[in-house]
């Protein structure tokens, strides 16, 4: 998954939260694999 930043779009706070959201799940589901 690639996510830009900085190209001519600002993002919202609420956009930031949603996607550490997705970020940190993420990771959860690795940290879960055996």
């Amino acid at each position: 998954m690639e996510v830009a930043f900085g190209e001519g779009k600002v993002m919202n706070e609420k956009d930031l939260n949603t996607w550490k959201r997705l970020y940190e799940a993420a990771n959860l589901l690795k940290a879960q694999k055996p």
